[in-house]
């Protein structure tokens, strides 16, 4: 009975209350309104004159949060003014003066507020006049209020690059590439480069002022080498160089930035199996002559090729876990240098002819070849075509040389004969076979500490030459134990250990 007179008395309240009109509603959910841009769709910014916002909680506002992605602005550049990538304009905290800089409500002004009404207008400019990059602006805005109700929305405003940078005709043999300009671009401004991630910009030089065309040079500094001859060498800060990441700036006359692109350039060239990693038997013969190529070939085949012969088939092998082993020996006297080469070995029992030379698909110009490898030299223990180099320091020898031949160099060695058809790239600059391009060379002497990795300087003695690529043999490696070896000359004990050659650009 008590049970029923309750929800009689509580039915009759609700129905008082609802009879005059006063029936008890809760709190509408937040709105956020924009005026000046359609929010959640892409908006050109340049169209945009001004970005007006009014946020509305009925229910008081606990926070309202303002993110900012920009190009133009990030998060340094942010820092610099005050602020930073995101910030609550109901609690700033130490953002509180750079929200005042840009006329921005906040703390009191914002908190508990049932509505507030501010401008973004002052991003705009930053947006319009940032880096002049192809890029989205976005604003995003989280209101929540007292009863954590919630809602947001997004403002993306898309900006065109008004000078646009492309970039055609890469040529890493020259070093160059065509940087072309377009859209408005000012008398007085410059076109400059820089490899991303350094400091220092270099200006690209004006190849058509018309067409609006400019190319990065390389820098060249010339010198006489030890036989007296003018060769030059390259900073490889200079240009385009090949596999290469880099920032190509349009600059105002103040130094400001008006475009940038960043642009990846082509990849350099790789030596074939220049890890050594594949090997095979000479000719595909089962004739225990390891053979420093990925297949069977038969000569004149393989890019590689070594001095291991019948009576000598350790002169260069395969090393454990991958590489080539160079090892110097001797028979009743007589040297077998440790030696591996671009080019075709042919022996006949007592004599033998290197044919130095291959072809390779040269697309960039190197500034230095780079080669890990150990090495033990000893003294020279074995002499026959020289006079007194016996007990002396022994040294090993890497070379490479590009050339523009019209065939192979041939050069002779054996027990019947002094040697022929000796020849040294640092000490001339052709050959009867054409001319020599340019070169790297290093002597090793002693013992190295383990394994090391050297870079070896290419000097040039044609640096307007054209890319061989249409020579037929373009290219001689040369590595040795002995650096007499030819002679017959060198230490019997020498060893040297490979594990990779290539290039750096």
């Amino acid at each position: 009975m008590k049970r029923s007179f309750l929800v009689f008395i509580t039915l009759s309240v609700l129905l008082s209350i609802a009879s005059c009109g006063k029936l008890i509603e809760l709190p509408s959910a937040p709105k956020i309104s924009v005026e000046g841009v359609q929010v959640n769709q892409t908006c050109n910014v340049l169209e945009v004159e001004g970005i007006n916002v009014k946020a509305v909680a009925d229910g008081g506002i606990l926070s309202l949060v303002v993110s900012v992605s920009s190009p133009a602005l990030d998060a340094e550049a942010l820092s610099a003014i005050g602020l930073a990538e995101r910030f609550d304009l109901a609690a700033p905290g130490k953002y509180e003066a750079g929200l005042k800089t840009l006329g921005l409500p906040c703390g009191g002004d914002v908190r508990e507020s049932k509505s507030v009404n501010f401008s973004l207008t002052g991003f705009l400019e930053y947006f319009k006049k940032g880096k002049n990059r192809t890029a989205d602006h976005c604003i995003t805005l989280e209101l929540t209020d007292c009863r954590g109700q919630k809602c947001s929305c997004r403002i993306i405003l898309h900006r065109d690059a008004v000078i646009g940078i492309s970039v055609e005709n890469a040529d890493m043999w020259k070093r160059t590439a065509d940087i072309i300009i377009d859209g408005s671009f000012p008398e007085e401004a410059s076109v400059l480069y820089r490899m991303k991630g350094t400091e220092e910009w270099k200006k690209a030089a004006c190849a058509d002022k018309n067409k609006r065309i400019y190319n990065p040079e390389p820098l060249w500094n010339g010198s006489k080498n030890e036989a007296g001859l003018t060769v030059y060498s390259m900073d490889g800060y200079t240009g385009f160089k090949a596999g290469t990441e880099y920032e190509i700036l349009v600059s105002d006359a103040d130094g400001g930035e008006l475009s940038l692109l960043e642009y990846s350039s082509p990849i350099g060239d790789e030596l074939p199996n220049n890890d050594f990693s594949a090997w095979f038997t000479k000719n595909g013969k089962d004739n225990g002559l390891s053979y420093p190529n990925a297949a069977p070939t038969v000569a004149p085949g393989g890019f590689w090729d070594s001095g291991n012969n019948d009576a000598s088939k350790k002169l260069c092998i395969p090393l454990e876990g991958g590489g080539a082993w160079l090892r110097s020996g001797q028979t009743m006297g007589i040297l077998t240098s440790g030696n591996i080469f671009s080019g075709d070995f042919v022996f006949n029992g007592l004599q033998g002819t290197v044919f130095f030379g291959k072809h390779f698909e040269w697309t960039a110009r190197p500034t230095a070849l780079v080669i890990r490898y150990s090495a033990s030299q000893g003294k020279i223990d074995c002499e026959k075509y020289t006079s007194g180099k016996k007990g002396t320091q022994d040294k090993g020898i890497i070379q490479i040389s590009v050339v523009d031949w019209e065939g192979q160099h041939p050069c002779s060695s054996g027990i019947m004969s002094a040697p022929s058809g000796t020849w040294d790239p640092s000490m001339q600059d052709s050959t009867e076979e054409g001319p020599v391009i340019g070169y790297a060379a290093k002597f090793i002497e002693g013992d190295t500490d383990g394994f090391v990795e050297d870079r070896i300087p290419f000097f040039w003695y044609d640096r307007d030459a054209e890319c061989p690529l249409s020579s037929d043999f373009n290219i001689v490696v040369s590595i040795a134990n002995s650096y007499l070896g030819e002679y017959l000359t060198g230490c019997s004990g020498n060893e040297m250990k490979i594990k990779y050659i290539g290039f750096e650009y």
